[in-house]
């Protein structure tokens, strides 16, 4: 029968507990890690008291910075755009009134200055054709064109941006423009605090899991370390020096089954480590939304971004006015000069 020397066999069972022994360390070093994140004590019988105390303690800090960021943004729009808000009241905001003239101003700029291009277009074209317009005017009109269409497509994707910022943040902007609605959502940032009570109901099965297959895993750790014992202690006092291969595929086999012990409880560890993420990071920075204006729920990463929308709006806004005053006078003016031209060629033509 065939047989193999025991150094060689010792080696085979020594590759497999080790096998086994490296499986364990990756999955108990998961647990050292959430140990440390969460600040857990050894003792697994706390870990749900002591995770579910951490969790609701920096939601409070969580809370708190966010009162304290809106607080801000409420006054910095009064005191930035909104003379103090010495004029605001319950359904009026200064800022707000500032943001909506900016924005119709600049529309109505941007609508303006297509009006008139589309008419030099269409006054150019017919009096070209007619003759009757200047060499020099002509030249300088059919050179300008290009520009003035590449000002407008400009002009018209500021447009879009400018709208899909209003429309994105018109709503979290009454919130934190009007001192009565930033004071309920701050009212309701104490009331949807994250309890203990329901971390716990949460995480207690999760954290039971994972106490539960790192008891498992120090019981196979044993297992490996005696079966690997008991098989040099064995194999080594054969007199002959050589062992059956068929009794070395045995003994390892006996470390494939614990190998598939760790392999089959591993999908359970990572899942139960997901979703206690998943429960942090929903419970630290929990409310999710806060009430807006009737019955709508704003998001609390909208409202925080406010003041940062508010002056995009304003920035683009008075880029596009600045942009749209001398083309606007250059129009106007040359407008002028071609309809003249045209009345003139009208009347001959009559």
């Amino acid at each position: 029968m065939a047989d193999i020397n025991v150094e060689a066999a010792v080696d085979l069972a020594q590759q497999r507990e080790d096998a086994v022994r490296d499986a364990i360390a990756a999955l108990d070093e998961d647990i050292t890690n959430m140990r440390e994140a969460y600040s857990l004590p050894l003792d697994a019988s706390q870990w749900t008291s002591v995770f579910a105390s951490r969790i609701t303690m920096r939601n409070k800090e969580h809370r708190q910075r966010v009162k304290q960021e809106l607080y801000s943004i409420g006054h910095h729009l009064k005191h930035l755009y909104g003379e103090g808000g010495e004029e605001d009241s319950k359904n009026k905001s200064k800022a707000m009134s500032y943001l909506f003239g900016l924005v119709i101003t600049a529309f109505k700029a941007n609508r303006r200055m297509n009006a008139f291009l589309d008419e030099l277009i269409a006054l150019h074209g017919r009096l070209a054709d007619a003759g009757t317009l200047s060499l020099a005017d002509r030249v300088f009109i059919r050179k300008s064109l290009p520009d003035l269409e590449r000002c407008r497509t400009r002009l018209a994707s500021d447009v879009d941006k400018v709208k899909k910022d209003f429309d994105d943040y018109k709503h979290p902007l009454f919130i934190v423009a009007y001192e009565s609605e930033l004071k309920k959502c701050q009212d309701t940032l104490s009331k949807r605090k994250t309890t203990k009570h329901n971390v716990e109901q949460e995480a207690r099965p999760l954290l039971s899991i994972l106490a539960a297959l790192s008891e498992a895993r120090i019981s196979i750790h044993q297992q490996s370390t005696i079966l690997g014992y008991r098989q040099e202690m064995a194999w080594f006092q054969i007199p002959s020096g050589r062992v059956l291969t068929s009794e070395v595929e045995e003994e390892l086999a006996k470390y494939d089954a614990l190998s598939h012990s760790i392999a089959v409880q591993t999908d359970a560890h990572k899942e139960a480590l997901r979703l206690l993420r998943a429960l942090e990071e929903s419970a630290v920075v929990a409310p999710a939304t806060l009430p807006g204006r009737g019955r709508n729920e704003i998001p609390v990463e909208a409202l925080c971004g406010t003041l940062a929308a508010y002056e995009r709006i304003c920035t683009s806004c008075t880029e596009m006015m600045q942009l749209l005053e001398p083309i606007v006078e250059t129009l106007d003016h040359y407008l002028k000069v071609l309809r003249q031209v045209d009345v003139v060629r009208r009347a001959f033509s009559g």
